[in-house]
């Protein structure tokens, strides 16, 4: 069966956690977090505004991360691990290159 979750197939995985995980977030990205049961787990916040995720994450769960997190924006800066950070580089440089490529056509509007 498919998990429903990433919490489920993370849950049902016997893979140990090899990354330390520190995303900061502001207020906006704390209310995003606070619904999805991975993250809401390692979620701190603080009293002054925003929070952050600190917590430790398997090799398997850095791509979902990486997805869940990219909408975020600027409400949502990954810190560590650097893996992470690399998975989100390559995500935004392959958008870039989706939307912004010189040749004229991506750049173009439609009527």
């Amino acid at each position: 069966p498919i998990p429903a979750s990433i919490q489920e197939y993370l849950e049902k995985t016997e893979v140990k956690n090899d990354y330390h995980m520190k995303i900061q977030l502001t207020d906006i990205g704390v209310k995003r977090c606070e619904s999805e049961c991975l993250l809401a787990s390692g979620l701190k916040t603080f009293s002054t505004g925003g929070g952050i995720i600190d917590m430790e994450i398997n090799r398997a769960a850095l791509e979902w991360v990486a997805d869940y997190i990219l909408p975020f924006g600027n409400n949502a800066t990954v810190l560590e691990p650097v893996e992470l950070i690399k998975i989100m580089q390559q995500k935004i440089h392959e958008l870039h290159q989706h939307y912004c490529k010189s040749n004229g056509t991506n750049n173009q509007i439609a009527n």
